[in-house]
Order: C-alpha cells, then sequence, then structure tokens
C-alpha cells in the first residue's frame, strides 16, 4: 500500500519522498500555523504538498484542493504563503 501512496504523491507533486522531506523541514517554520479552540490548522505535510502540487503540476487551485479535500480560499492562501516562504528561505 506504501508503494501505492508513493507513486500517487510523485505524481501529484512532481518530488520524491526524501527531496519532501527536506523541503518540509525547511519550510516548516516558515508557513506552520497554530491551533485554535476554534478550529483545527491544516496539517504542515499537506500545506507543503498544496504548493508543490499546484507547482509541479500546473492544475488550477480548484484540482489541487479536491485532491486533498481543501476548499479553494483555503488552497490559494497555502499556496501563496508557500511561495513566498520558498522564495525567501530557499532563494540563493
Amino acid at each position: 500500500m506504501g508503494c501505492v501512496f508513493e507513486r500517487m504523491f510523485c505524481q501529484h507533486t512532481r518530488l520524491g519522498s526524501t527531496i519532501f522531506k527536506y523541503l518540509y523541514q525547511v519550510l516548516t517554520l516558515a508557513i506552520s500555523k497554530t491551533y485554535t479552540n476554534i478550529r483545527a490548522c491544516i496539517p504542515m505535510e499537506t500545506r507543503v504538498a498544496i504548493t508543490f502540487s499546484r507547482s509541479g503540476s500546473g492544475n488550477i487551485l480548484l484540482a489541487c484542493g479536491e485532491i486533498f479535500g481543501i476548499a479553494i480560499g483555503t488552497t490559494s492562501i497555502i499556496v501563496k504563503e508557500g511561495f513566498v516562504a520558498i522564495r525567501t528561505l530557499l532563494k540563493p
């Protein structure tokens, strides 16, 4: 089952698991959110995966959101925050 998930993950994000883990560690502090009493935030793994799904596939935000079960407005915010973090943290 893990092999099937790995293949689907690589199709959607265009990243291998080791590269994803590295980028996850780098971006964790920049785009992490805290839980509140009102609602739980979207997990960091999902936030990073949505960002790279959008950049790797070029799908519209609606399609990226449907893959992860998130609304289009939230997907838009996550992708913007992710791209800003990538630009500031990984810029040579």
